[in-house]
């Protein structure tokens, strides 16, 4: 209906209101020139022909006004705020939506699709729009803020996420909508497709430790590259933590990752510290999380410091600089059995440290502690090279004496087999 009657329409016939007239004709025209955003809410935040927010009037109008947002080249954003969606003009809810739904699915442009305030009817917004999530080229951003979904909406939206073939989103903000454990774990599962993923926000929602678990899959296994995860005002305690540790302590990707009021203990957050700087040997320092840069607002200053020091640029200089903090003394024992390869290495590692910036609060001494590790492994390389050396002596001796063995069981065994013939 509305193709045929597209070019011979006029909007003067499917709005009364002049705010939503003026939209229609920009709607129509298709221009590049024109506003590339769209509101649509209950009334009007202000008069005249600036204004960007569409008032539904009935069934007939969000036909139309879908059928040009399905025709737009140049829609960049389609916002809902705070729209009630009751019959509107005698009109059922699916007389209205289902066919302004049925045009926005032929959208290519939208990058933006946001809904702020709203009853999402169950979900049944994202079973109508699923055509558009599965085949818009250009949808980056969603948000969803302040709305009522239940369990079995959340679990469609999940479906909707994961339908689409061009696996565009980079942006998702589900803010406040009380979500479950249970249903975050369906969203993040779903949002694994997605590899250009970066910025994920979950605030206000009641994500405990299976959500956890599936944030870890989430930056361990799947094919995004988050950088920033919201996780404040849930239900996260030190068992969510436990479970995210093991992938923050993989990833080198993730920047930001914000807990407030959360249920973490003084135990959590020293679990977080130790991941950004595990003090327990040299190989524990250099193998904590060095990309990690926000926490949110804390107050805790040692890990205000080690954050800070994360913001550098490169993550072999970070790792030198937190070594030389940590560790007055290098245990050169474990290198004993590279020989004297180890030795040139090991003063090509002081000299780059020597020429890294320092953070005002930390004195390297870099040329007496290289003078005490060549000398620690000088002292000590006479005696355990010859240990070393002795033990593998052993260590071959030891598999001679087990071929030896075989072979001499292989021996008797053909000596029976000639016994037995004869």
């Amino acid at each position: 209906m509305y193709e045929a009657q597209a070019d011979s329409i006029k909007v003067e016939d499917i709005a009364t209101n002049d705010n939503n007239r003026i939209i229609l004709r920009r709607m129509k025209r298709n221009n590049p020139e024109d506003h590339d955003q769209l509101y649509i809410q209950n009334q009007h935040d202000q008069d005249g022909e600036d204004c960007e927010d569409y008032v539904p009037e009935g069934a007939h109008d969000m036909g139309w006004l879908g059928y040009f947002i399905g025709k737009s080249d140049y829609l960049n954003k389609l916002i809902f705020i705070r729209l009630t969606l009751t019959p509107i003009s005698g009109a059922s809810i699916a007389e209205v939506l289902e066919p302004f739904f049925k045009g926005v699915n032929n959208n290519k442009s939208i990058n933006i699709l946001s809904f702020e305030g709203m009853d999402l009817l169950g979900g049944r917004v994202f079973s109508m729009l699923g055509p558009f999530f599965e085949n818009c080229p250009t949808l980056a951003d969603l948000q969803i803020d302040l709305c009522t979904l239940g369990d079995d909406g959340w679990r469609l939206l999940s479906l909707a996420i994961g339908s689409s073939k061009h696996k565009s989103l980079e942006h998702v903000e589900l803010l406040n909508n009380d979500i479950s454990d249970e249903s975050m774990v369906d969203i993040i599962t779903s949002l694994s497709i997605h590899p250009r993923l970066e910025e994920l926000e979950l605030y206000g929602n009641r994500i405990s430790t299976n959500g956890c678990m599936a944030l870890s899959t989430l930056l361990r296994f799947s094919c995004t590259m988050l950088k920033a995860l919201n996780l404040d005002n849930n239900e996260i305690n030190d068992e969510g933590i436990d479970a995210l540790l093991p992938a923050l302590k993989s990833s080198s990707h993730l920047e930001s990752l914000s807990l407030e009021n959360n249920s973490i203990t003084s135990k959590g957050w020293q679990d977080i510290s130790k991941l950004l700087c595990d003090t327990s040997s040299i190989n524990a320092t250099y193998l904590s999380n060095h990309t990690l840069q926000n926490l949110g607002d804390i107050s805790n200053e040692n890990l205000l410091q080690i954050l800070g020091l994360n913001e550098r640029e490169y993550e072999d200089e970070i790792a030198m600089i937190k070594i030389l903090q940590n560790h007055n003394d290098f245990d050169m024992t474990p290198f004993f059995e590279w020989e004297f390869k180890v030795l040139p290495l090991m003063i090509i590692w002081f000299e780059r440290a020597s020429r890294i910036p320092m953070p005002e609060d930390c004195e390297p001494n870099i040329g007496p502690r290289k003078l005490s590790s060549i000398y620690q492994f000088v002292r000590g390389m006479p005696l355990l090279y010859v240990e070393t050396r002795l033990r593998k002596e052993l260590e071959e001796i030891k598999v001679l004496e087990t071929q030896y063995q075989l072979a001499q069981e292989r021996k008797r065994s053909i000596m029976e087999r000639l016994d037995q013939r004869l």
